[in-house]
């Protein structure tokens, strides 16, 4: 008979929460936290002879032909030395005894299996790895089971418990029916007592638990073995160094009430360039498919690797994120990385020449809006999508790609967007209740039809407009640029009598002086506006204005009764100035 340690519930009375390794505790009762409970020594076991090949892994035990001892074997020498696995010491021998075997290609994940291919076996550990005896130069090695293995097949003398994923035949559950005299064993979570202790060369489920607990911390980042090696005591000596406890690398009773509490510290761990997960899964791993859905880091990049490529897709992260660029992975930007709202990358998600679809569409309206295109969206980015992307990545302080990306895209629905630099030139395509308002004024002109407003800039305008121009002394363009859509509305706030489009005579009964003034305001205030500007800019370029667009002449001289008394004054004083520069010419 020898001890093992576990947690146990007196009278089947247990905490509710599942059970969660060390940290596991048994209140009710006011019982003691840990028992002491006898067992028979168990069966040969997958998951001891597991910890038996990690045990020589770490050890490095040497590759001896014909070896079948702790410290020197061969292959199946290697699962022979666990207390006569295999029935036998030959490779041949220990597949024949096998009760099931299989194709390498239908292995069932259950640690502990045998591997064989011709004239050579090992043992699988989980997580497509392999522990083997491979020669004498190599010794133990530990590799990806993937490209070496024929077959795999169960040991001759191990207990699978069923099968179920290598945890039968544990220590718990083969106790269990050990000793009539014991009570049952709730969980195999081992603990330590007075002068038991675990260190480096520990084997067996107490190690496991051990391992199972510091991974649940951060501490332990492989696979649990069984195997107390160099990582679990480095494990260990970290988290004994963050609880404040001496740094022995040795589990014992202090160690071990630290470990059980609910205030366990948790590791710090910062990931950085240089770490490896150990296996198929891990959180380097974790972190690089994170970064991948965010657009960060191509999915073949996915390693289980810290790498170059790694480092920077994380400092990419953290600079459009607005965090400082480091390339390391802190507990605080794995929180972030890993949160549902973390940003996707601006700089990737372009939409080539091509792309369809209901987003294409919103740009294409979004570019319309801002007056960069007068083209009706189509939901496909053709070559007129692209020329108005370029104008907007141009006037927007952006590399002028004619591809938007993500980042693009959401200054393109922003407040922040800027407009076309001719957005407030109407012309053939353009839309917006500016346009309305154009429509609105060239019908009361007399230019355009009266049939209501659409609020689209067609033909119909652009005709009324060319005609305006023509009969007001402008060019004709057919585009309302700001001087021309200035005369219209001042234009069209002169009293109906005035307007020498109007045909008809004019019997509507007299207007509110006061709405008149007001009237007149809206429209000429910003006429003089645009005078004053030009002044500003200096006599010689007013008077080239002037020259370029005489209906402004003819304009003050029609309304200047009609205005309110400051914008006269104004009027007075622009009329004084260009006295005094007719006369200083003269």
């Amino acid at each position: 008979f020898f001890f093992f340690f576990f947690f146990q519930a007196e009278d089947g009375i247990r905490d509710a929460q599942e059970s969660r390794g060390l940290g596991d505790v048994y209140k009710r009762q006011g019982l003691h936290l840990f028992k002491v409970t006898e067992v028979k020594a168990a069966s040969l076991t997958s998951s001891g002879l597991v910890s038996h090949a990690y045990r020589a892994y770490n050890e490095h035990w040497s590759y001896v032909w014909g070896g079948a001892s702790p410290g020197a074997v061969d292959c199946s020498g290697l699962i022979y030395s666990y207390g006569g696995a295999g029935g036998c010491h030959s490779s041949g021998g220990m597949i024949a005894n096998s009760p099931e075997s299989g194709s390498i290609g239908s292995i069932p994940n259950i640690p502990g299996l045998g591997l064989w291919t011709n004239g050579h076996v090992g043992v699988y550990v989980g997580n497509g790895m392999a522990i083997d005896a491979e020669n004498e130069r190599l010794g133990v090695c530990l590799k990806p089971i993937a490209g070496r293995w024929s077959k795999w097949f169960k040991v001759s003398g191990v207990s699978y418990g069923g099968g179920s994923g290598g945890s039968g035949g544990s220590a718990s559950s083969s106790s269990s029916s050990s000793s009539s005299t014991k009570k049952s064993i709730q969980s195999s979570t081992p603990i330590v007592q007075k002068d038991e202790t675990l260190q480096l060369g520990s084997s067996g489920d107490m190690v496991k638990a051990l391992q199972t607990r510091l991974g649940e911390l951060g501490y332990y980042k492989y696979s649990d073995t069984g195997y107390f090696g160099n990582e679990t005591k480095e494990a260990l000596e970290a988290f004994q160094a963050k609880a404040g406890l001496n740094v022995t690398g040795i589990f014992d009773s202090k160690t071990a009430t630290a470990l059980s509490s609910d205030n366990a510290p948790k590791a710090t761990t910062i990931y950085a360039k240089g770490m490896k997960d150990d296996g198929d899964t891990g959180s380097v791993r974790d972190i690089q498919i994170r970064l991948s859905q965010l657009d960060y880091l191509p999915a073949e990049s996915i390693t289980g690797y810290f790498g170059d490529e790694t480092e920077t897709a994380v400092a990419t992260f953290q600079s459009s994120s607005n965090l400082e660029a480091t390339g390391t992975v802190p507990p605080e930007v794995k929180d972030k990385l890993m949160a549902e709202n973390a940003l996707m990358n601006p700089n990737k998600g372009e939409m080539p020449l091509g792309t369809t679809g209901e987003e294409v569409t919103k740009v294409q309206q979004k570019l319309r809006e801002l007056r960069y295109t007068t083209a009706a969206a189509t939901g496909t980015y053709n070559e007129e999508t692209m020329t108005a992307a370029k104008a907007f990545q141009e006037f927007n302080g952006m590399n002028p790609t004619g591809s938007l990306n993500r980042g693009q895209r959401e200054t393109l629905f922003s407040a922040n967007a800027v407009k076309s630099p001719t957005y407030n030139n109407l012309k053939l395509g353009t839309y917006g209740n500016d346009v309305k308002v154009l429509e609105e004024k060239l019908s009361t002109l007399g230019y355009l039809e009266n049939k209501g407003t659409s609020g689209t800039y067609g033909d119909d305008v652009k005709d009324a407009v060319s005609s305006f121009q023509d009969e007001n002394g402008m060019k004709s363009t057919g585009v309302a640029d700001v001087a021309t859509r200035v005369a219209i509305l001042a234009e069209a706030n002169v009293p109906e009598n005035t307007h020498t489009k109007t045909t008809q005579s004019v019997s509507a009964s007299p207007i509110n002086p006061v709405k008149e003034v007001d009237n007149q305001d809206n429209g000429l205030n910003i006429a003089w506006a645009v005078l004053i500007f030009t002044i500003m800019l200096g006599g010689a370029a007013s008077v080239v204005f002037l020259k370029r667009n005489p209906y402004f002449i003819k304009k003050m001289r029609l309304s200047l009764i009609h205005i309110s008394e400051p914008t006269r004054l104004l009027s007075i004083s622009y009329a004084v100035f260009c006295l005094k520069k007719k006369k200083k010419k003269k």
